[in-house]
């Protein structure tokens, strides 16, 4: 079977004015309706990548597990999820999107297509176009973008995924790529209020390490479906904490999820969340990005 080319058709007019091959779609006052990350095509040669226990999630990973002899798998199940984009090991391709009134087209690659062996098979093409109300996405060091992802039940992680021995197991979660988490407001909810007070709750789901990690919050410039590796420059810190959770009877005490709470601390004169989103209340920002990263992404065991 060959396959030249896919289709989506655009049901009515949208009126909107498409910027680029990414699908950054604009209205006629400017503002985004809906974007698009590059359109995507990977294979599944990463499926035999990493080592054999590390194929299955750490979530199913137990103690009994330490003395088989390869490392114990340690990784969130969204990025291992095939759909979710490529993996490690994956061969993959940016795809150019064709868009006229009425169409999306994306054509795949041939060369990724003549190249990949029957064992790396399936082929994934993923040309996602979403709403822009608040986006969000992950931006990893080896070139893969997560847009709008869904976090599933645990969750999308920042920090090095590699390998790292803890208490003499050694724990295998990547190839050593780095993530970063990125989170961009509308102020439709929040204009013409005075704000008192704000605080920025995620949960934390897992942990590499049972010792907490700092993690920090940062302000940035804003995303689009087209944003890559480093991301958008850092503009102002909003907060840090010293945190690990996750890991449940793995760690003594058992640490289960628990929800990380970012809140300016008078102590430290440079958490600036209040003030910044007190000033995009009253309209002086226009969109609010914020950054999760670990704060050394150099080390495996900042993982989470």
């Amino acid at each position: 079977m060959q396959i030249r080319h896919a289709e989506w058709r655009c049901v009515g007019r949208l009126g909107v004015a498409v910027t680029s091959f990414l699908g950054d779609a604009l209205d006629g006052n400017g503002r985004p309706v809906f974007g698009s990350p590059a359109a995507r095509m990977w294979n599944s040669a990463g499926d035999d990548a990493a080592p054999a226990a590390a194929q299955q999630s750490l979530y199913l990973a137990g103690p009994a597990q330490a003395d088989a002899g390869e490392p114990v798998p340690a990784g969130p199940v969204e990025e291992g999820d095939p759909l979710a984009g490529p993996g490690a090991g994956d061969t993959s391709s940016v795809l150019d999107l064709a868009v006229t009134e009425k169409t999306v087209t994306v054509t795949p690659d041939p060369e990724l297509l003549s190249a990949t062996d029957k064992s790396d098979f399936p082929l994934y093409i993923v040309p996602s176009i979403e709403l822009n109300e608040s986006e969000r996405t992950v931006l990893s060091s080896d070139g893969d973008v997560f847009w709008n992802f869904s976090g599933g039940d645990n969750g999308m992680s920042v920090g090095k995924c590699g390998s790292a021995v803890i208490g003499g197991i050694s724990y295998y979660c990547g190839s050593g790529y780095v993530n970063r988490m990125y989170f961009e407001f509308d102020p439709a909810n929040l204009k013409g209020k005075h704000i008192l007070d704000a605080r920025f709750d995620i949960t934390e789901t897992w942990s590499f390490s049972c010792d907490a990690r700092w993690v920090d919050l940062e302000r940035t410039n804003n995303i689009s479906p087209s944003s890559k590796w480093p991301g958008p420059t850092k503009l102002d810190q909003m907060g840090d904490r010293n945190v690990s959770a996750g890991r449940g009877s793995n760690c003594s005490p058992s640490q289960p999820c628990a929800p990380i709470k970012f809140h300016d601390n008078a102590a430290e004169p440079g958490e600036n969340l209040t003030p910044t989103v007190r000033n995009f209340a009253a309209g002086k920002i226009s969109r609010l990005t914020l950054m999760l990263m670990a704060k050394d992404e150099k080390g495996t065991v900042s993982w989470s």
